[in-house]
């Protein structure tokens, strides 16, 4: 064809013939399906661009969260890492106490604990972390009651004895206020 006729002229003009006619309404079927294929398209990009930001935010608070959770976890690893360390500091505080009150009842008659404990020969001692005891402390202070014996006690005190002091019962003694004793005792202080 030619050239077409604007659509104002079309309707205007009377029907020339049946095939313009039918062209007409070709043309009249093809402009209501555009138009009605531009309003679902852009329905349907308003729909995409609707679900497309939906996607990048949930995408985005998934990377938050995951993010937040990688923190949360991280700090509770920290956490967990440092009350192991209090727990372990902790059991070996009570071990060296433990020790300590072993080495004193064994070694009554050690000058200093600390020092008999610093020269322990330690590959005596077996140590069991699970249970919290410490084995083998007799065999080493007899070791070093043996290798260095300067650091007990080996004579008796001669004002010591082993009996318990017997109180007096006689009744020549006075019964007297514990004020008078001690004024008593502190005037021979200042006298």
């Amino acid at each position: 064809m030619s050239e077409l006729i604007p659509n104002e002229e079309i309707k205007d003009e009377p029907a020339i013939n049946p095939e313009l006619e039918a062209i007409k309404a070709q043309i009249k079927k093809m402009e209501d399906s555009n138009a009605r294929l531009l309003e679902e398209s852009r329905g349907y990009k308003s729909k995409y661009q609707s679900l497309k930001t939906s996607v990048e935010t949930t995408e985005k608070t998934k990377l938050t969260e995951n993010e937040q959770w990688k923190e949360l976890n991280e700090i509770k690893e920290n956490e967990i890492h440092a009350l192991n360390e209090r727990l372990k500091n902790s059991e070996k505080r009570a071990l060296k106490k433990d020790l300590n009150f072993k080495v004193a009842a064994i070694a009554k008659d050690a000058h200093d604990v600390n020092d008999i404990i610093s020269v322990l020969p330690k590959e005596l001692l077996t140590i069991d972390e699970e249970n919290q005891t410490i084995s083998g402390i007799d065999e080493a202070i007899n070791q070093v009651r043996t290798n260095k014996p300067w650091l007990f006690n080996t004579e008796k005190k001669s004002n010591m004895t082993s009996q318990r002091p017997v109180m007096d019962t006689s009744p020549e003694l006075e019964t007297r206020s514990n004020e008078d004793q001690l004024s008593d005792a502190l005037g021979d202080l200042f006298a």
